[in-house]
This record gives C-alpha cells, sequence and structure tokens, in this order.
C-alpha cells in the first residue's frame, strides 16, 4: 500500500511552505513532519514516498535541524523510496550526493516565472525539447559539478544550469522551481518579499504578467503513481 511522508520545511516566517498541499491533494494516506519544529525523523518503512519542501533558509549556511532531513533523503535513496526534493530541498539532495560543494549561492537570485527546458527524457518532466513555464525564487543553486555518476541533469534554464536532476537509477528528483505554486499564490508571496526588500525587485522576471505551464498536476500525478 502506498503512503506518503510529506517534509514540511516551513520556519515560522512568511512562507508556508505546506499552503499548496492541503490533505485533500494527496491521493493516498500520508503523515507530516517539520523538523525546524523539533519532529523526529520517521521510519522510512512505513512510507513508499516522500515529498520534501522549500525552504527561507539556506543550505550553505546548516543549521542543526537540517542534519535531520539529510539524514532522511539519504536513507530515502538507500531503501529506494519514491523522493521528490523540491528548491531547498533539491539543494540539499543534491548535498547528499556529492558534498557541500555541489551547492552555491548565486550571485544574483533566480526569481518569478521563468521557462525551463527538459533536456533529456524523463517520466515525470517529459521528452527533451519540452518547455516548461514555472515560479522560481531562490538564491542558492545546485552546481554542476553534481557527482554524474551519482546523478544526471534533467532540466536547465538561461539562468540556471540545474533546474532538475534525477538520482541515477532511482525515482529520486530535485527540481528548483515551485511549480506547486499557482501564479496567483506566487505574485502575492514574491510582492510580499519585494515590499519587505524593494532591492529584490528588479530580480522578479514577468512579475506583472505570470506565465506558468500548470505542470503541477501533472508532475505530481506521474510522481503518485510511481511504484
Amino acid at each position: 500500500m502506498k503512503r506518503l511522508l510529506f517534509v514540511d520545511n516551513s520556519v515560522g516566517d512568511h512562507y508556508d511552505a505546506s499552503r499548496p498541499f492541503p490533505d485533500s491533494c494527496f491521493p493516498m494516506p500520508f503523515h507530516r513532519v517539520n523538523f525546524f519544529a523539533g519532529d523526529p525523523v520517521p521510519d522510512l518503512a512505513e512510507f513508499t514516498h516522500i515529498i520534501s519542501t522549500g525552504c527561507t533558509r539556506s543550505v550553505c549556511q546548516p543549521e542543526p535541524w537540517m542534519e535531520k532531513l539529510e539524514d532522511l533523503l539519504r536513507e530515502a535513496l538507500e531503501r529506494d523510496r519514491s523522493l521528490l526534493g523540491i528548491c531547498f530541498s533539491h539543494q540539499a539532495l543534491a548535498k547528499v550526493l556529492g558534498g557541500a560543494g555541489c551547492v552555491r549561492q548565486r550571485p544574483a537570485p533566480e526569481m518569478g516565472w521563468v521557462e525551463q527546458t527538459v533536456i533529456r527524457d524523463d517520466p515525470l518532466f517529459g521528452k527533451a525539447g519540452d518547455r516548461l513555464w514555472g515560479l522560481e525564487a531562490h538564491f542558492d543553486e545546485v552546481t554542476t559539478s553534481l557527482p554524474p555518476e551519482k546523478a544526471t541533469i534533467i532540466m536547465r534554464s538561461d539562468t540556471c544550469q540545474v533546474e532538475a536532476f534525477r538520482v541515477n537509477g532511482k525515482n529520486a528528483w530535485g527540481v528548483q522551481g515551485h511549480f506547486e505554486e499557482t501564479p496567483e499564490n506566487g505574485k502575492q508571496m514574491l510582492e510580499t518579499l519585494a515590499a519587505e526588500k524593494p532591492e529584490l525587485r528588479p530580480y522578479m522576471q514577468n512579475l506583472d504578467s505570470p506565465r506558468d505551464s500548470g505542470y503541477w498536476q501533472t508532475l505530481f500525478r506521474r510522481f503518485c503513481d510511481l511504484d
């Protein structure tokens, strides 16, 4: 029987990572944890699928609670669980695979709605050459030093070389963008951020006219359909 572990990496600030994931959206039994809040790492023998969210903290500035997330990601790979890491968790998964050098602070943030190109056929992201628009909001990024014997880059954009990757031989992916966010919610999130930090507004692409492929439902369905 399929069962999902949902790892909410919210830290109590303006970004609620769990908001796009109401209980009604999950097509299988699920359990939520938040390691920042002090939850223990659960027994992964009870789960077949794992989704781990974004976060406003940085993988490049480790905090003790992040060790629990990295332990979970490492064990998920060992147990061959279906795994999807979003944004911060995409970066944490890269760190687990190749060390701290696989993640770096960007010279400038990537924000707003960005066109991304699938560069290899993939069961989640589609065919090579497909182009997907989705929300980006990150200050760090996975580098191309991601070990090729451990992971394969699946998607990139003009402003980020690793928008998604798959762990070789596993049903495990990291994706940088927030496909789970609707244009309306994403715009509200970025407007809130711009009000707090006006210096970020020039980096926000297509903020006034978000272009979004609406790909989340396809991505989520394909992930949940995995054995």
